[in-house]
Parts: C-alpha cells; structure tokens; sequence
C-alpha cells in the first residue's frame, strides 16, 4: 500500500498539532509495511501561484479583501490536491489522503473519469462543516457561498472512498450541518495517536529558557488567530493587578496575589504579535507577554505554572492534550470537542471571560499548584487507543472496497 498524504501546510507547519499527529500516523503505517509520503502547499508551481493571485485580486477587488483571501486559502487547497493526485498517478501511489474537503475536491476532479487512479479520501479537521467554520471563525459568507460552500462538501464527502473525523462529537455535526441524518457508513472517527513530549524538571526547564525562577508562568499554545481567544486570556489576566497585591473581578470581587511572584504571559506560536502586544498594552497587562517558537513543546509545559486553552473553537486540542501529558496544571475552555477529548482529565470553563477569571483566580489562590494535578488516565474518557490500534483502524479504512 502507497500512500499520499496530503496538507495546504507550509513545510514549516510540521512543528504544529496536525503536521504532528499526520507524522505518528506515517511513522505507524510505515512500521506496517506501508509507504508514506507527505505532501504540501510546497508542490504548486510558479504558474499555480499566479493564477491564484490573480484570483485573489480579482474577488478582493469585487467582493473585498477578506473574501479576496479566503479565495485564495480555497484555491490553494484545490491547486494542491490537483497536482497532489498528478503526483499519486505518475508515481503509481494507491491511496491520496486528503486532509480537508477543497483539497479533496482538486483531487477528485484531477482524478475523475482516469485509468489507474488512486482511492482517495479526507479528514475533516474542523468541528464544523467547511461552511459554518469559515462563517463563524474567518469571514462572514453571504447566502449563496454559504449554501454553495455546503453543497460542494456534500458532493466531495459524498464521493470519498472514506472520510474520517478526529472525534465522535465532531463527525455528528459536521454531519447535522450538511443534512445528514448521522455520519453515513463510510465516515469512521479515529483519534490523532497520543501525542509524544519530552519531559523535564521544571527548574531545569527554567534554566534553559531563562525564566526567573519567580514568575508565576501562564502558557498559551497555538496559532496566534482571533478564534484561539488569546485576547480573553489577556483580559483576564489585566485584572489582576500587582500593584494592589489583588485582581479585581467583574462583579467587584477580589483575589489576593503574592507580589513577589509576578504573572507572567508565554505565547507559543506563529502568527501576527502585534494585535496581541497592542492588547496587551490597553488592557494595562502588568508584565508585555513574552512569544516563542520551539520544536521542543515539553520544554515550556514543564517550565510553566500554569497551561490555558481559552480557544473559541477546537477541532481536537492536541497541544491541550500536551499539557495533560507533561503534568502542567491545566484550564481549557468547553468548546466543541474539548469535552469529549480532555473530559475531567483537565479543568473546563465555559466560553465567558468571567468564567475563566474564576478559574485563574482559583488556581492563583492556591497553596499550591498541585492542588490542580491533570489527570491523564481521563483522556478521551480513559479509551485512548494505541498507535498500533489507529493504525490497524487506518488500514480498514484504506481497504474498505
């Protein structure tokens, strides 16, 4: 068996969830016997690019700039899957493994109606359908591109060999938001393998990224985009304020503070810092967050007091699951599949600033931060399969006629 996989990722996007978990997944299949290639938005030629250019420019020009781009990130996606399934039968691959549906769509029509084309399919990565995902969390889309968005995901998961979502919750409402009455039989939901991290003392940790050994850390991981709620975790945290040695709720109540252990912001990720700094500014945060980039997650998790997810919406949550895993104190908020993944493995919240104030509040609180341990054994409700097991289930997946 030859496999395709397939992502719009820069190559340097590796580092993130899904370059993670789709090279545990290759690292498995490979062990199986299987051969497995990955491929991103770093197969399009220069001509590709300048179409979509063009076709940015165009749709921006007529219809404005945010719907100028999502154009382009679809078009990127069905150019890649385009010259992904030439590459699949030039090169004899069996199966092309699309991992979203517009990819899978340039995929399907390079392949349609050719001799020797490779079964393909698609994981669905968002909680949502294509549509509601882009109208809740990018760009507002008018009647006529919401309902045609549905209509083209419909067709392309209609025709896929398998379409696979990451969670049950997930693959039932993706199914309810394109008018299934549930997932149809060749849908399956197959978790991402649990996640590997290096685990370090935490003063060592500290050492190494030079932290004072004073600081009371708050961890953020992810991409620095508005949906992951970054901003609300800043809020939050503006209100506790150093000088008073206390935070000062919405509803006026207050939290005592030890001012020698100052609170200290780290954002982990990639992406634009200056409408976080500038938030951080007119909120009167006491400390500027600090940002970072590293291959090595286990490092700041250990290093950190505390972990907070306070994403609006989360498909998965690998790096919540990180932080289950390297033992950091840990408060996500309940959105989408959060539940079902972290369940009470970790402290939820749900989706209000005030809500995650009393959360930080309990936790700055404490005696000790021990006093919130994670639990790991509660993942997934305590049924999280082997690497070799998902792989098992990738292969009757893949071999489904």
């Amino acid at each position: 068996m030859r496999i395709l996989m397939v992502t719009q990722e820069a190559v340097g996007d590796r580092r993130f969830g899904l370059g993670k978990s789709i090279a545990a997944l290759a690292e498995g299949l490979t062990r199986q016997g299987c051969e497995v290639d990955y491929v991103t938005r770093e197969v399009l030629e220069a001509r590709d690019r300048r179409r979509i250019d063009r076709l940015r420019a165009l749709v921006a020009r007529r219809f404005g700039a945010p719907l100028g781009s999502l154009a382009e990130v679809v078009a990127v996606a069905m150019a890649v899957g385009r010259r992904a399934a030439q590459r699949a039968r030039r090169e004899g691959y069996t199966h092309l493994h699309c991992h979203n549906a517009f990819i899978a769509l340039g995929a399907w029509l390079a392949v349609a109606g050719r001799r020797q084309a490779p079964r393909w399919g698609v994981t669905m990565h968002s909680f949502r359908c294509t549509a509601e995902a882009v109208h809740r969390h990018v760009v507002p889309l008018g009647r006529f591109a919401h309902w045609l968005f549905r209509v083209v995901e419909r067709r392309v998961l209609g025709r896929a060999a398998w379409v696979v979502t990451p969670t049950e919750s997930g693959g039932r409402r993706i199914a309810e938001d394109l008018g299934f009455t549930a997932p149809p039989p060749r849908w399956r939901a197959i978790p991402h393998p649990l996640p590997r991290i290096n685990l370090y003392d935490r003063e060592e940790a500290r050492r190494r990224l030079g932290w004072d050994a004073d600081w009371r850390v708050v961890l953020g991981v992810g991409m620095l985009v508005p949906m992951k709620g970054f901003e609300r975790l800043i809020d939050a945290l503006a209100r506790f304020s150093h000088q008073s040695s206390s935070a000062v709720g919405e509803k006026g109540e207050r939290a005592q503070l030890s001012a020698d252990r100052p609170l200290q912001l780290v954002l982990v990720g990639e992406g634009d810092r200056e409408p976080l700094e500038r938030c951080a500014r007119e909120a009167g945060l006491a400390r500027p967050p600090l940002f970072a980039l590293t291959d090595d997650i286990g490092l700041y998790l250990a290093a950190a007091d505390l972990y907070v997810s306070p994403s609006t919406t989360e498909s998965f949550g690998l790096a919540n699951v990180e932080a289950v895993l390297a033992g950091t104190p840990t408060i996500c908020t309940a959105v989408d599949a959060v539940p079902e993944v972290i369940g009470g493995a970790a402290r939820l919240v749900p989706l209000a600033e005030r809500e995650l104030w009393y959360a930080l509040r309990a936790f700055l609180d404490a005696p000790s931060p021990h006093a919130f341990p994670p639990h790991p054994e509660r993942l997934l409700g305590g049924h999280w399969p082997s690497d070799d097991q998902i792989v098992a289930r990738y292969l009757e997946v893949y071999s489904r006629p």
